[in-house]
């Protein structure tokens, strides 16, 4: 009898490398939007602390 990974991998002829370099440009993407969204955080902050410093 064949392990469940071997049924998978009959039934989906993808392997589990080609599934990785599909998803891998789309995290790439995901994780790029997440440090322009932080640096753009960062620069507010920074904005607000010169502006008290100022005071």
């Amino acid at each position: 009898m064949r392990s469940k990974d071997e049924q998978d991998t009959e039934n989906n002829p993808q392997t589990p490398a080609d599934a990785n370099k599909e998803t891998a440009a789309d995290d790439v993407k995901e994780l790029l939007l997440l440090a322009q969204n932080l640096q753009e955080e960062d620069l507010k902050l920074l904005k607000q602390i010169a502006k008290r410093l100022g005071r």
